[in-house]
């Protein structure tokens, strides 16, 4: 079974903060100091008759959203930071955005994942959402290619062990976690193997629609179920120990 580490490190600005090294599976605390996102609420901001032209025909196929249905409350292309990802470079890292790129790299000898995080506003109150990235894992030592590189979603400011994540490794593992570690509680809610490698660019989609969850890959459903609530507006992208990992693009979307 691919390994997961046991705590995630993220940098904002100069201020730097490590958790314990819990004895917890996966990647299973954190702590996250939020930049402060730059997008506000979608409420009073788009038209009155935005979705007034959307048909949800087939939420469980990738192009099952026709028409006016997506509007884009958080969108990042890594053309530049004006989203203030907290970036940062140091012996044990290197959170850059470059050419394009979000570029993430943490050294083989670090025990922990390094990685950003970011304010999506009123994430937890969508009734309907989709989050969607481009990821890819652009180098790796050999020896951890099983680690899984995590991208995070629905933490609150104050509580990030609450999450729900995707996870993935450049020998083509994958798996949707939902975690509530104050409880002691994991449920995994879908792993499996892609027929391709993470070495190259994957498109990976989280639809929620009303009590369900669907999962795409490069636009093709690998698993619905029934959706667990978020606990808050933040989200986080890392990499593991030994790894460089390339994100694309990042957006999030409500659905009307």
């Amino acid at each position: 079974m691919p390994k997961s580490l046991n705590s995630i490190l993220i940098i904002r600005n100069t201020a730097m903060k490590k958790t314990p090294n819990l004895s917890m599976p996966a990647f299973l605390m954190m702590t996250l100091v939020t930049a402060c996102g730059k997008d506000e609420s979608p409420e009073g901001l788009y038209p009155y008759f935005f979705g007034t032209n959307c048909e949800i025909s087939a939420p469980n196929t990738y192009e099952g959203l026709v028409g006016d249905c997506l509007f884009t409350v958080f969108y990042d292309d890594f053309s530049d930071n004006d989203k203030d990802w907290n970036l940062g470079t140091d012996t044990g890292y290197d959170l850059r955005i470059d050419n394009g790129y979000l570029k993430l790299q943490t050294d083989v000898s670090e025990e922990y994942t390094w990685g950003v995080g970011n304010d999506v506003p009123k994430l937890s109150t969508f009734e309907n959402f989709q989050i969607e990235f481009l990821v890819k894992v652009n180098e790796y030592e050999m020896g951890n290619e099983s680690y899984t590189n995590p991208v995070a979603w629905g933490m609150s400011q104050n509580n990030a062990e609450d999450h729900h994540s995707f996870e993935y490794s450049p020998s083509s593992y994958f798996a949707f976690y939902s975690r509530r570690l104050n409880d002691s509680q994991e449920s995994l809610f879908y792993d499996g193997f892609l027929s391709t490698f993470f070495q190259e660019n994957t498109l990976v989609t989280v639809r929620k629609i009303g009590s369900k969850y669907y999962f795409f890959l490069d636009k093709m459903l690998v698993h619905e179920t029934d959706f667990l609530e978020l606990h808050g507006d933040e989200v986080f992208l890392g990499a593991a120990p030994g790894h460089e990992v390339w994100v694309d693009f990042f957006s999030v979307s409500t659905i009307f």
